[in-house]
């Protein structure tokens, strides 16, 4: 599938918004505006990856598709892990052992990086299902059984959430159509009004709830539009570049996070957070495509399975 430069564009306000919600002042100071973004983010972001998994591959290929994200996936976990053991973040580790490590990389993972783990699985169970029942049964009844295993699995580890891999699942469902993404999400300004009105209520946003569902329709049409007015600036294909490039900026934005912390008191006249948001997120942003972009250097993609970890 060529690139597309709607889903590009979707993807860089996606990243953006994961950056900023893992800000940690930024959610004490807005804790609505949190909980807002985080109810739509990453169903969004699950829906597109879902979608742009490409299952026509060998199973060679397919097979490196997901080293590329199990190692760095098991490298950042690791890493993550045994810094969370001296420092005060969401499921930390409490002893330091060879199990608990083991624990957050096989089952319940940390941090921001049960998405990836989230991938993983999905995308094994959807490749699987496909190869080996494709020449057997139907398109629909495949994807019954996809959606059956899914469930199944969701219910019985701790690896999946029963509430995330909706959203992957209907993203396969769109791909397996081979209806455009640019065809099925229709532009325009007036899709935010569904969100802003159903955002409002805060027992509309699980992300259990059919509203999300609807939610990340109208947020992606409403995006598509936007790409649509700024295509014309001179930041645009930087925008693209961003967009095409959210691996890298996953995977390293909770270093920059993190040390946003020992920066804020220079922010302490701006009360609302807003400026110490921004220049974290355009720190985080450069310094992850810079930790790419010496890694790609220095020849040292290979440690993440791949030749490059930036696409031009």
């Amino acid at each position: 599938m060529q690139r597309c430069h709607e889903i590009d564009f979707v993807r860089f306000f996606l990243i953006i918004a994961v950056i900023l919600v893992h800000i940690v002042n930024f959610g004490n100071v807005h804790p609505e505006a949190k909980s807002i973004i985080l109810s739509f983010l990453m169903p969004t972001f699950l829906f597109v990856t879902g979608f742009l998994v490409n299952i026509e591959k060998t199973i060679k290929e397919y097979t490196k598709y997901l080293i590329k994200l199990f190692l760095p996936y098991t490298f950042m976990v690791i890493g993550y892990s045994v810094l969370s053991f001296y420092l005060p973040v969401q499921d930390r580790l409490v002893e330091m052992s060879v199990k608990a490590v083991f624990t957050k990389v096989f089952i319940t993972s940390i941090g921001p990086y049960w998405f990836l783990q989230t991938m993983i699985i999905c995308g094994i169970l959807y490749y699987s299902c496909f190869y080996i029942l494709r020449e057997k049964i139907e398109l629909i009844s495949i994807i019954m059984v996809f959606c059956s295993s899914l469930i199944i699995l969701a219910d019985s580890t701790q690896s999946l959430s029963i509430k995330a891999v909706p959203y992957y699942f209907f993203g396969t469902i769109l791909r397996q159509t081979n209806i455009r993404f640019s065809s099925f999400f229709k532009k325009s300004p007036f899709a935010l009004l569904p969100i802003i009105i159903i955002l409002f209520y805060n027992e509309m946003r699980d992300w259990g709830s059919i509203a999300i569902l609807s939610v990340v329709y109208c947020l992606i049409s409403f995006l598509c539009w936007i790409e649509s007015v700024v295509c014309t600036w001179a930041l645009y294909k930087y925008i693209l570049f961003i967009g095409a490039n959210t691996l890298p900026l996953y995977l390293f934005h909770p270093i920059f996070t993190m040390l946003a912390k020992l920066y804020l008191p220079l922010f302490s006249f701006d009360a609302t957070g807003t400026i110490h948001a921004i220049i974290t997120v355009m720190l985080t942003i450069v310094g992850c495509l810079l930790i790419a972009h010496l890694m790609d250097r220095f020849r040292l993609s290979f440690i993440f399975g791949m030749k490059t970890m930036l696409k031009q």
